[in-house]
């Protein structure tokens, strides 16, 4: 794994991650070299992404909004820590919201993502992801380079980085094309709206995004 220079939003986007993430398992004796690369083969942060991108793949293929977001809704859970996410995109409101309030942020942020997905990646024409390869991030988080290649264009650059918590590796933010973090763009987004409508402000309009992508 190489280290690279980390894009400046990541930088800013991943200063909440410290917090957000829970305290790490107790550690364990190192496995042998080989058992150590069959783990990250099957469960590592190539693996989680790998397996998203797989079944963004086969979403990709099905016709219908409903069928894909069903199909995508489980997997989004599963290959990233939407709570994480979340809660480093609401930076300081996150400290000032209720239980309530910060269970509602996770729900709807979980749901507009899911739809997000499901509207983007909907036309499959001969297209195809690939692993290019993992780079150390920042606060211990991993990088993983992948890029969709695409007839008679250009591929296209997305990366995922990933944070462990609790023995399992999950995606906290995806870098598009330059290093221009999703999180970062959210953080910013996140704050006017708080500024001026609070938490239940910020839960409700991102309901309103996820209602405006499902057609609910």
């Amino acid at each position: 794994m190489r280290a690279r220079p980390v894009p400046p939003l990541l930088s800013a986007a991943v200063l909440g991650l410290g917090v957000a993430l829970a305290a790490p398992a107790a550690l364990t004796p190192a496995p042998a070299a080989a058992q150590e690369q069959q783990q990250e083969a099957a469960t590592g942060p190539s693996a989680v992404v790998r397996e998203f991108q797989d079944t963004l793949l086969q979403a990709m293929k099905t016709d219908g909004f409903h069928a894909r977001y069903d199909m995508l809704e489980q997997p989004v859970e599963d290959a990233f820590w939407l709570d994480v996410m979340i809660r480093t995109a609401v930076g300081r409101g996150w400290r000032e919201a209720s239980d309530a309030q910060r269970q509602a942020l996770v729900d709807v942020f979980g749901d507009m993502t899911t739809a997000q997905y499901a509207a983007r990646f909907h036309d499959y024409n001969g297209q195809e992801f690939r692993v290019l390869g993992t780079d150390e991030g920042p606060r211990g988080t991993t990088i993983v380079r992948t890029e969709i290649t695409r007839k008679a264009k250009e591929p296209v650059q997305i990366s995922y980085v990933l944070a462990e918590r609790q023995g399992r590796w999950g995606v906290v933010d995806i870098l598009a094309g330059k290093g221009v973090s999703e999180l970062a763009t959210k953080r910013s987004e996140y704050a006017s709206i708080l500024a001026r409508q609070g938490v239940d402000g910020l839960i409700e309009t991102l309901r309103i995004k996820s209602r405006e992508l499902t057609g609910g």
